[in-house]
């Protein structure tokens, strides 16, 4: 396994890590306290992603001649695309559900909106890190 799929478990792990103690808390503080409260103290768990961007310290550079070819900068460039599809379609999801739920012409909090850029950012490195294991295979032997 080289640098680039060792990093992208990482994330991956870092990032299901975060999304089930922020699921974890939600639930415990729903039955405490109010929702809104509730939901911002979960969704503050999320934090834990900044984990994954310990990767580079963590997994140093493989040893070798070659250490990043033409394969490995083309998955790069397509796990990126992916990265950037599915963020660009988290943050239109959101932005039509409340729109949708607040309705027209009425008015939102905005520490709403910080929450749905990390929501598409988060969604950007994880895509990024799952496309790039889907493309090395199940190998990952170069």
């Amino acid at each position: 396994m080289n640098r680039a799929q060792k990093a992208a478990w990482w994330v991956v792990v870092t990032t299901l890590l975060a999304l089930t103690v922020s699921l974890i808390v939600f639930c415990i503080l729903y039955t405490k306290v109010e929702f809104a409260r509730a939901m911002r103290l979960g969704f503050a768990c999320m934090g834990l992603v900044g984990l994954s961007g310990l990767a580079p310290i963590i997994f140093k550079k493989d040893k070798g001649k070659v250490k990043f070819d033409e394969r490995d900068k083309i998955i790069n460039i397509k796990a990126g695309r992916a990265g950037f599809g599915v963020s660009y379609g988290v943050f239109g999801l959101l932005s039509m559900t409340i729109w949708g739920i607040v309705g027209a012409g009425n008015t939102i909090n905005v520490d709403i909106l910080p929450l749905v850029w990390v929501a598409a950012f988060i969604s950007t490195f994880f895509t990024h890190s799952v496309a790039t294991l889907i493309l090395y295979g199940r190998g990952g032997e170069r």
